[in-house]
Order: C-alpha cells, then structure tokens, then sequence
C-alpha cells in the first residue's frame, strides 16, 4: 500500500489542516494573518506598569513578584516580565492582556474580611485554601473555602441562629482611608450616609455598615465639615479617595491636606451608584448569612472569570501593599518589521539546508521531503503554541529553532541509515529493516531532550520555562506526527 494512503498520512495532514486553522483563525477574517499566535513584548510590543511596594526589602520585592507571576502568569507561558527598580518599585511589562483586568490582579493585596450583623468574624489568616469557582447562577458565582479549625469554629459560633441576617465579605477594606464623594450621588441609591459614624449604612432588605470612613462635599468646594474631619484623622488616615475621576474634584484636592495621598477611583461605565460605592469600599459580597457565606464558601456578583481572577487574588496574597505609580504602552523593541525578516530569514535558511542536502545525498526528492516534513513541523509546533495561548517571545523563538534544527537532524540519521552500504538487492525489504534500526535511534534522541526539558520546565527559570515548553510540546509532536511517516516516505522514494 502506497505511503500516502496510511492512516498515519492522513493524521499528519489532518494536524497540519487544524495548526494551520488555529493560527490562520478564517473566521476572523480571510486576510492572510496568523491571528492565533500571541507574539511577546520584544516583538509585539505591549503595555508597562511600574508599581510602588510600600515598606520595601528586596526580600519583600521578590515575595511580591513571585505572588504577582503566580496570579497572572502561573505557567510562564503569557511572556509577562517582571524585575526589580531600585529599592521600591517593581516594573511589570506584558503583550495582549486586558490592561482593566491586570490593573485588578496587580495591586489589588488580597486581604479578606467576613464581618456577620457588623461584626468581624474572619480574616484571611482563618482560611487555608480556595478552591476553584462555580457557577452558581446567570450573574453569581461560588468560591469553596477551606477554613482553618480556629476559623471554622469561629464561623459556626458567629453564625449559630442568625441564617437570613447579612453578611459582608471584603477585599481590601481601606481601612486606612477616608473617601471623599459628591453629596449629590445619594438622591438614587439604597445607601445612606451616617453623618454620625461618618460611614455608609445599606436600607435595602440586608441592613447593615459600611466600615470604611467617608465625608460627603461639593466637587466645587470642600466643605468645612468634611475639611475638619480630614484635619482631625491626619496621621491615622493615610490616604484620600476621591469617588469620581480627578478632574472632578480638582477644585478641592489642593485644600486636602497635605499629609494624606490622593488616589480616585471612577465610576465604570454601566455600574449603578450603590455598586460604585460598595466597590470603593471594598465589598465583593453582601447575601445572607446562609446564602452568601456558609460553611465552605462565599458567593460573589461576578461571572466565572471574574471569579476565578478573584481566587487567584486571594490565593497569593501580597506581603505589602502597591500603588500604580505609571503606565504607558511600549512599541516592539525588535521592530514592527521583524515577524517578516524572521520568515525571509528562515525560508533562507531552509534553501541552504536543502541545497547542501541535495550535494550530500544527490537526490532531489529527499530535499522536497525533508523540507515538506520540516514545514509540517513548525505549523503543528506553532498550532499548539496558539491552542495553548502560549506567547511567543525570543525563548520560544529560539525553541522552535530547537525543534526544526533537531528534526532536520534525525531525518538525516533516518535517511543515512537506510542508505549505509548502497542500495542492496532487495530494496523494499532492506530499507524497512534499516528504518527498523534508525528510528529507535532517533527516538531515543527525542526522549533525552525531554528528559533534561522537563526538569526545567517544572522548576521555571524565568523566560526559560516558555522556551522548556515550546521544544517539548514540539519534540513530542514530532515523535507522533512527523519522524514514522518520514521513514516510510523515504523508503518508499529509495525502493521506487
């Protein structure tokens, strides 16, 4: 039976339809793009953060950056970087990720607190793990927690005869703010403002406090009350929280006084004004005893992924708090036109190798083949780059390089063994008996890249692991897809 008709053949081509689709994405658009690959900051460009690390250490530094990989890059496959500035400042540089959503994983701390009738029950030090979210309605969803025995036992104490009464789950409670807002965004809202406590009250069906300092004023003048309060927590209070967008209240910021750090925090489009307040004040779930914080969880307004994001906060913890310091957007620093010199270069590349094949073995066929068979190989490796959202910077670029050099070299150990001394009588059945004897060889070959590949890839060293991850998903590849049939077609040219 023809090679071409295998079942193997069939499977290379099928691998090779569905990489090409993955990268292609036709549905996006039938313009020639490989829209499914993301490229790395070096290639691509992307945005830069610079975040400020209150109390500062370099052990602290290193802590924070390890917390910060592990929520928004667990795997190192997104090419997120990460380095130190200076004693305080960490610089956070990415390619392709909703600025919104990193903004949230990286300055929000992590620090939980479940308060029951306004009173605080548990902190994130009474919890040992969170689990993975779940659905639990159109717009909810639910976090299952493991308690630490203290905590579980001071849950249940808390809770004992008060299902039905309102619970109130915190992230970040700015406790050491006062928020600052426009008297004017009450005149539709269920909260109410207590002048007394100088905090927010819920009237809705769950009655309960905000605890989190708060002054009402106009955005024209700040007024005398609200300055006096300000005046008089100066040195317990910290910072200042403007409910709105800065050049709302620029009107009023220079009467603050200059002791507490201002910061704003605007309304998102579509949010609601009780929604808007209970998000400055650090509110992620406000249900029912019962409902909304039971025994192994707490259900949170957000969809899966917002959930999920959730967890991953709570889950690493940061050391210290941070501040957004800067952002801007960074261009490539390899250039826009670098994709395009990368593929003449390597279509260059290839020309030689196949040139220098053909002097070596003198047979054109063998060339076409190898050179076919490579091309299959970087559109299956770059396939599973796209399926798994692998981001493709200058380590995965230079593991592909592995991939495509080493598939180069074992077809050649292939087609020299098949050919060492001559071509006998009996072609066919010689030729399968010395591909019999050579592809062990090259298996072996491609189990010993993943041998040293794995342990790396495991311990992650920085942008090494991407690199770790591309040459082993591409070696294996190769081992399913490409290095069998390669054999038979060289067979098959040989005994013709």
């Amino acid at each position: 039976m023809s090679v071409f008709r295998q079942r193997r053949f069939g499977l290379l081509l099928l691998a090779v339809f569905i990489s090409v689709m993955l990268v292609w994405k036709p549905w996006g658009g039938l313009e020639p793009q490989a829209r499914g690959l993301n490229f790395g900051v070096d290639i691509a460009g992307g945005s830069r953060i610079i975040l400020a690390v209150e109390n500062a250490t370099p052990k602290t530094q290193n802590d924070v950056i390890y917390a910060l990989q592990a929520r928004l890059d667990p795997y190192g496959t997104l090419g997120t970087q990460f380095r130190t500035l200076g004693e305080n400042l960490i610089l956070f540089e990415s390619a392709g990720l909703d600025p919104g959503r990193t903004r949230e994983l990286l300055t929000k701390q992590g620090r939980l607190e479940i308060f029951i009738e306004n009173e605080l029950v548990l902190t994130d030090e009474d919890i040992k793990s969170f689990d993975t979210p779940t659905s639990a309605g159109p717009v909810y969803s639910s976090i299952p927690i493991e308690y630490t025995e203290e905590g579980t036992q001071k849950l249940e104490t808390a809770a004992e005869g008060k299902i039905g009464l309102p619970s109130v789950v915190y992230l970040d409670r700015p406790s050491d703010a006062i928020l600052i807002f426009d008297e004017g965004i009450l005149e539709t809202s269920v909260l109410v403002y207590d002048n007394g406590a100088r905090m927010f009250r819920s009237t809705g069906e769950l009655e309960y406090s905000l605890f989190v300092s708060a002054a009402g004023t106009s955005v024209e003048n700040l007024s005398p009350q609200a300055l006096e309060y300000l005046e008089s927590q100066a040195g317990i209070k910290l910072r200042v929280l403007l409910l709105g967008d800065m050049e709302d209240f620029t009107r009023i910021i220079e009467n603050i006084p200059a002791s507490y750090r201002v910061e704003s925090i605007p309304k998102l489009s579509g949010e609601s004004g009780d929604k808007w307040i209970k998000r400055a004040c650090g509110v992620i779930s406000d249900f029912p005893v019962g409902l909304g914080v039971g025994v192994n969880r707490i259900v949170v307004e957000a969809d899966l992924q917002d959930a999920r994001d959730l967890r991953a906060i709570l889950s690493n913890k940061l050391p210290a708090e941070l501040s957004l310091t800067s952002e801007a957007e960074i261009e490539a620093r390899l250039g826009d036109e670098f994709v395009g010199e990368a593929l003449v270069a390597g279509a260059v590349a290839l020309a030689g190798v196949c040139l220098l094949i053909y002097f070596r073995y003198r047979h054109w066929r063998i060339c076409l083949v190898i050179a076919g068979i490579t091309l299959c190989e970087l559109v299956i490796t770059l396939g599973a780059a796209s399926a798994f959202g692998l981001s493709l910077g200058l380590p995965e670029l230079a593991g592909l390089l592995v991939v495509i050099s080493t598939g180069i070299d074992h077809q050649l150990i292939v087609t020299d063994e098949m050919l060492r001394g001559g071509l006998p009588q009996g072609k066919g059945v010689s030729m399968g008996w010395r591909a019999s004897r050579a592809l062990p060889m090259v298996y072996a070959a491609i189990f010993m890249i993943i041998a040293v590949m794995i342990p790396i890839a495991w311990l992650g060293f920085g942008a090494i692991r991407g690199f770790t991850i591309l040459t082993i998903s591409g070696t294996i590849l190769a081992l399913l897809f490409t290095r069998p049939i390669y054999a038979r077609i060289i067979n098959t040219i040989l005994a013709s």
